[in-house]
């Protein structure tokens, strides 16, 4: 009797970890990291790591955006240390993101660039719409409860006290970047930076939420021989630090042989401890450079050592890429906004 009833209470004890699971996951949502990883488990250290200007703010951006889905009822809170940014700029991707969404809904063809409306160049192409866009990212935030840190002088163990402290209050703990906090102490750097990362680990498991960071990769001479595709071993700092996180991806434009950008993103899958049969794949997303967006569907590719990636036909990608296709389709996200350009100005 005894044996029964606590096969019983483990059996129940596993059920409701697999709900709370179940509850606690994050999305990144970017289709081909969610179909091979799962998203982000709780108590896990996801390392996403680029180039200079390889994307990892927009990125972080669409992370963020992804846990403010309020139709579903399922909104999650964010804590981003943006320790490398001007205050509010966050914010303003995902202002430009709705405002050019909107626009298009409507039929507005102009060419728009976040940089020329950034300088003050669009002034009144959006009349109010601007303001009740901005009003309503920060009603959308102020529910949610996400929370943005943009001091440049935070602090490593704040962000560790952070993480262990905030889990009643936050889903999920986003810093922006890892080259970017200042170092504890003084002493060798290499040495420092493996402790951080295990630390961040650490923080996690305590919290029991999901842990996203950002990584810089070391700058590479022109002499170099460089892959179009950056691997782990590009992370500037200690070679041991990558041996820390549960999951590691590399993100990477998609550059021609002359120079030319495709409008397409790599996502190269290095390193995933729970889902071992996604390492040495690549998603490849169209990237909306306008709205600053990724498509829905992925290609799929594989790892090669200093070179080009292999192209896959269709039926050898993996059984865990759903929203793979060899056609990608561009990002058709409908608006936050319940009037047109149209409609405002008919007002």
């Amino acid at each position: 009797m005894e044996t029964s009833y606590m096969q019983t209470q483990n059996e129940i004890n596993r059920l409701l970890k697999d709900i709370t699971e179940k509850k606690l996951r994050c999305w990144f949502g970017v289709s081909v990291l969610d179909d091979a990883l799962r998203g982000m488990t709780p108590s896990g250290l996801t390392l996403i790591g680029a180039r200079t200007g390889g994307g990892k703010t927009e990125f972080a951006t669409q992370v963020v955006l992804e846990q403010q889905d309020f139709e579903k009822g399922n909104a999650k809170s964010v804590l981003y240390f943006a320790l490398d940014h001007e205050k509010g700029e966050i914010e303003r991707r995902v202002l430009w993101r709705l405002l050019v969404k909107q626009a298009r809904r409507t039929g507005f063809t102009k060419p728009l660039r976040f940089a020329e409306w950034m300088a003050g160049e669009y002034q009144g192409l959006f009349d109010e719409l601007e303001g009740d866009a901005d009003s309503h990212i920060r009603h959308v935030f102020a529910l949610s409860e996400t929370t943005f840190v943009y001091d440049k002088a935070t602090s490593f163990d704040s962000i560790i006290k952070a993480i262990e402290g905030g889990a009643r209050e936050y889903n999920l703990f986003i810093i922006d970047h890892f080259h970017a906090i200042p170092m504890p102490v003084k002493g060798d750097e290499r040495l420092l930076q493996k402790n951080m990362m295990a630390r961040l680990c650490a923080a996690a498991e305590l919290a029991e939420r999901p842990v996203l960071l950002l990584g810089q990769f070391r700058k590479r001479g022109s002499s170099a021989k460089v892959s179009p595709i950056p691997d782990m071993e590009e992370f500037a700092g200690s070679a041991n630090m990558i041996y820390v996180p549960q999951n590691i991806v590399t993100l990477a434009p998609r550059i021609t042989a002359d120079n030319q950008s495709k409008g397409e993103t790599y996502f190269a899958i290095e390193k995933c401890r729970n889902a071992p049969d996604a390492k040495g794949y690549i998603g490849v997303h169209s990237f909306d450079i306008e709205n600053k967006s990724y498509s829905r569907r992925y290609e799929i590719m594989r790892t090669m050592p200093f070179g080009e990636p292999l192209t896959l036909e269709p039926h050898q990608y993996p059984t865990w890429a759903k929203g793979a296709s060899s056609v990608m389709a561009r990002p058709t996200k409908q608006s936050f906004f319940s009037k047109s350009l149209g409609e405002k100005a008919n007002e």
